[in-house]
């Protein structure tokens, strides 16, 4: 049980959004080439994203009773604040107006893209593709909500005082 309460503690929603902006921030310039050089703290960056990316879907996918999804309605707020560092950090190395990651700078060019055009492209994909990961949930629990609420009213009876509320 001892892992239920370590987990529960982790999920809380802003235990978990907090790792994530963090983590939003080892795809900076700075600690991303060091990463680049020192191939253990590169295999400690994707370690991290992997923990922090299941904490995150943690509250919305849990299969355990234990510690239960949140509600709909949270689910889809918790999915629009967990997709919120990506677009900060899809946004500042598509509008960059320099190569950020001089590794990558100095890396062939493989389909006719100079490197800045190529950093760019990838802050897009990033960024526009890359939030389709997040509407698909939205949109699940939008419409679990909207069929809880529908099953809701069909088991009042006619004329139910919490209706006419």
């Amino acid at each position: 049980m001892a892992y239920v309460t370590a987990l529960r503690l982790l999920r809380e929603p802003g235990n978990v959004v907090e790792p994530r902006r963090i983590l939003g921030f080892m795809g900076g310039p700075l600690l991303y080439n060091a990463a680049l050089e020192v191939r253990a703290l590169h295999a400690l960056m994707h370690v991290s994203f992997v923990v922090s990316a299941a904490l995150g879907w943690w509250p919305i996918m849990s299969p355990l009773p234990e510690l239960p999804r949140l509600a709909p309605p949270l689910q889809m707020l918790y999915v629009l604040v967990l997709g919120a560092p990506m677009v900060v950090v899809a946004a500042l190395i598509t509008l960059a107006p320099t190569v950020l990651y001089p590794h990558y700078g100095a890396a062939p060019r493989l389909w006719g893209l100079d490197a800045l055009a190529d950093q760019r492209a990838g802050g897009a994909i990033m960024w526009v593709p890359g939030h389709v990961v997040f509407v698909i949930p939205f949109t699940l629990a939008f419409f679990r909500w909207a069929r809880e609420e529908r099953d809701d009213d069909s088991a009042r009876p006619v004329g139910d005082p919490e209706l006419s509320r």
